[in-house]
């Protein structure tokens, strides 16, 4: 008889070895982990780099107007509602006038941030961030502050350079926003709400965003990120991962949307160069007025033969296209060899090169191909964008809103229906089959809400108005004949 030996193979060595317990999946999740922390310790690096060069500034600016009488709120048109509720219980005691009937100036401040360009003391942040400026406070990261002066503002680009009196702080390290690619990272660095160095993050959505803003003279050439933007982010920097500047934090659509809009920074940068030099930004002008095809897609009949393209509407008398074999009526296929399909990318490049060099511009006339060599000039006096500004305000009460021709709600009537002072706006007609007249709404009624904000004139109205989506339903409280009542507008025309 055999006898049968077993032998045991001792199993813990087995058990324990990491190898066996490492599946897979363990593996995977690990090195997530790790990535991870790589992230993490990228994001933290890149937003401290960037934070040092960043400042937040503060404006004190003054307006004229009637004084307020007991404890009515000081009426801020040029605010939006958000910033507006914001910097109410900021403003100051109006200056003392001799007689009641007198204006008075009603100080306010006004928050932003920046960034500094050069260690001697310029800064780069918005024009509308210094606009009517009569002092300027800049607040360091160190904690420091100093006074400043505005050494140049350029309203159709929306920048503007500082000098300080008491430089501190490192310049920013500049990007490249030509080699950005959509899908990128990207910083938000500023002082939204007074909250000084705050960093939020996201990634380039876009690149080239043109049509923001309704047309006034603005170049609309926009970097759009989804790094929430909010009042007081105005000026500061959008950065990427290595914590170099790529563009100016600028423009929101609508708060919370996670839709904010930033100048590329290498046009920043060439606008802030002529500014600490001669205190303006003179512009690389060919006198042309121009569309696209692309945006006004209807006169795709006119040129069959070619789908994109810019054509010149309008040539200036007094401007250098004038003296070229450039003709009305043209279509613009490419600029220095470069297709262009919108306004925004011809701009472009005829501001690549300098005023006075040499413009190769390829255009279609009667169907057929020519190649035309032209000179850009300096623009005219760029002060032309502020007046129309001015006009664009001043005429806002006759433009129509949802076919509602809307008017500041005089202060008797408020105080008839029970309103405080300066809320509301008064319904002047009501254009026969809009969506106004369709939710009963009549000549002589009241808005007082849109979307759950109080209204206080109508181009506060038309401001909330474009913040909404056009699918979204829009709320209103309406005063009429006495009776307040609630409309939801689910159509938009």
């Amino acid at each position: 008889m055999k006898t049968l030996v077993v032998r045991f193979l001792p199993i813990l060595p087995l058990i324990a070895s990491p190898l066996l317990l490492t599946t897979p999946w363990t593996l995977r999740a690990t090195e997530a982990l790790d990535l991870a922390r790589q992230l993490n310790v990228a994001f933290a690096a890149a937003a401290e780099k960037a934070a040092a060069s960043v400042v937040v500034i503060t404006v004190t600016s003054k307006t004229g107007g009637p004084a307020p009488e007991g404890n009515a709120t000081w009426d801020l048109p040029d605010l939006s509602p958000e910033i507006r509720r914001f910097f109410e219980g900021k403003m100051a005691r109006p200056e003392p006038a001799p007689a009641r009937d007198l204006p008075v100036r009603i100080a306010y401040e006004n928050q932003g941030s920046g960034v500094i360009l050069r260690e001697d003391g310029f800064l780069l942040t918005n024009a509308h961030v210094v606009e009517n400026a009569e002092k300027i406070s800049v607040r360091f990261p160190d904690g420091s502050d100093s006074l400043a002066e505005v050494a140049g503002t350029d309203a159709a680009s929306d920048l503007a350079v500082l000098k300080v009196k008491t430089p501190r702080g490192r310049a920013a390290r500049m990007g490249d926003s030509d080699r950005l690619k959509v899908g990128e990272f990207a910083i938000a660095i500023g002082a939204p709400f007074e909250l000084d160095a705050s960093v939020t993050f996201g990634h380039i959505s876009a690149k080239g965003r043109q049509n923001i803003l309704e047309d006034q003279g603005l170049d609309q050439d926009f970097l759009q990120t989804d790094a929430q933007i909010n009042p007081g982010n105005s000026g500061g920097p959008l950065v990427n991962i290595e914590g170099e500047v790529i563009g100016i934090n600028t423009l929101i659509r609508g708060m919370r949307t996670g839709i904010g809009f930033a100048i590329p920074i290498n046009q920043a940068r060439e606008v802030a160069e002529q500014l600490m030099k001669h205190g303006r930004y003179t512009r690389p002008w060919l006198g042309i007025a121009v569309r696209s095809l692309r945006e006004n897609p209807e006169w795709r009949d006119v040129f069959p033969e070619c789908r994109d393209g810019i054509v010149v509407k309008e040539i200036d008398a007094a401007g250098p296209a004038r003296k070229s074999e450039l003709r009305a009526g043209d279509l613009i296929t490419r600029v220095n060899s470069r297709p262009v399909n919108t306004v925004g990318e011809f701009k472009r490049e005829v501001r690549s090169r300098a005023i006075g060099d040499a413009l190769s511009i390829e255009v279609l006339r009667d169907g057929r191909p020519r190649q035309i060599r032209m000179r850009s000039g300096p623009a005219p006096n760029d002060a032309g964008v502020g007046a129309a500004r001015e006009a664009t305000a001043a005429t806002a009460q006759e433009e129509r809103d949802l076919g509602m021709l809307l008017k500041p709600l005089p202060a008797e009537l408020a105080q008839q229906e029970g309103l405080a002072r300066g809320q509301g706006v008064l319904v002047g007609d009501v254009a026969a089959g809009s969506l106004a007249q369709r939710c009963g709404i009549k000549p002589g009624s009241i808005l007082t809400d849109l979307n759950r904000h109080p209204l206080s004139s109508p181009r506060q109205f038309r401001d909330l108005l474009k913040a909404t989506r056009p699918d979204q339903c829009l709320l209103l409280n309406v005063v009429s004949d006495g009776t307040a009542r609630f409309e939801a507008l689910r159509e938009r025309e």
